[in-house]
Order: C-alpha cells, then sequence, then structure tokens
C-alpha cells in the first residue's frame, strides 16, 4: 500500500470518528485540539487503524509523539511498509 492510499484510509477514518468538522481535514489538522479526540476516541482510533491495516500493537512512546494528521499517516506508513518487508 502506498502513502496516498495509506493517506486516504487515514483521512477516511478520522473524518468517520471525528466529532468535528472534517470534511476538509488537512495533513497539518491536530487530532486532539482540531478534530475533537479525547484519550478514549484516540485509544479507538488506534484499534481501528491497527485492525484496519492488519498491524502489531503501536508502541505507546511512538503513539504519544504523534499529534497532526500528517504524523499518523507517516507513522502507518511506515508501519505498513514494515510489515510487508
Amino acid at each position: 500500500m502506498n502513502n496516498e492510499a495509506v493517506r486516504e484510509t487515514v483521512h477516511g477514518i478520522l473524518r468517520h470518528m471525528s466529532y468535528g468538522d472534517a470534511e476538509e481535514l488537512s495533513d497539518e489538522a491536530r487530532i486532539a485540539t482540531d478534530l475533537g479526540f479525547d484519550s478514549l476516541r484516540l485509544l479507538e482510533l488506534a484499534i481501528v487503524i491497527e485492525e484496519r491495516f492488519e498491524l502489531a500493537a503501536v508502541d505507546v512512546d511512538e503513539a504519544l509523539n504523534v499529534s497532526t494528521v500528517r504524523e499518523l499517516v507517516d507513522l502507518v506508513t511506515e508501519r505498513v511498509r514494515g510489515t510487508a518487508a
């Protein structure tokens, strides 16, 4: 799966799960602040992404460093490539 496919899938997941207006979702949007994800919603997001991309559980320290949509897309792309190798 290439970066653009991962991006589109992640954007779709975020739009579906977002409490706010995510129609014009930008890569620079902050997941917690701009999209309204609280800690429980972030946990749900992690589970959905793990299931959708068939990934092992994300390292907590790694996940805590993700704040923007772009960082999330980059992390998922890296993890997907790692499982394909």
